[in-house]
């Protein structure tokens, strides 16, 4: 399995950071434990020169990773702890999406401001609660469904 260790000079929140990756080296390693998919582990020899290195690219998974830390151990091991970088991993599959945004004045937090921007204007807001039955739904609080539609 190979590893190819980058210097990355990109914002974390940028999906394409090609122009900012410079390679360092690769790395070839055996995995003597498990390694996850998300968060993996990588131990490289003492030999392999990563100084400099804060992003990589795993070949066995085909994703990359931000290097969170570096841990030297006993017997001429570096580990290199990683975490996936979902951006520039999944970055074709973002970019190539038609999808409709809607701002916010508060990330993470939706409001009723309305977003000049957004296609549909609302000319009035209609909330109603309606009951469901047993049917396809469980009836057990654990389990509440919302329905939310849009139109003019």
């Amino acid at each position: 399995m190979m590893v190819t260790l980058y210097t990355n000079t990109a914002d974390v929140y940028k999906i394409n950071k090609t122009a900012a990756l410079t390679q360092i080296r690769q790395v070839s390693f055996t995995a003597t434990k498990q390694i996850t998919f998300l968060e993996p582990r990588i131990d490289l020899d003492y030999a392999s020169d990563i100084s400099g290195a804060d992003y990589c690219y795993i070949d066995i998974f085909g994703a990359w990773y931000f290097i969170d830390d570096k841990i030297y151990d006993i017997g001429k091991k570096i580990t290199l702890v990683c975490s996936i970088d979902p951006l520039y991993t999944f970055k074709d599959g973002i970019l190539n999406s038609d999808v409709c945004c809607i701002r916010s004045e508060s990330p993470g937090h939706p409001t009723d401001v309305p977003d000049s921007q957004y296609p549909i204007h609302p000319s009035k807001k209609l909330t109603e609660v309606i009951e469901l039955g047993t049917g396809i739904f469980k009836s057990d609080p654990a389990y509440p469904y919302f329905l939310t539609v849009q139109g003019t």
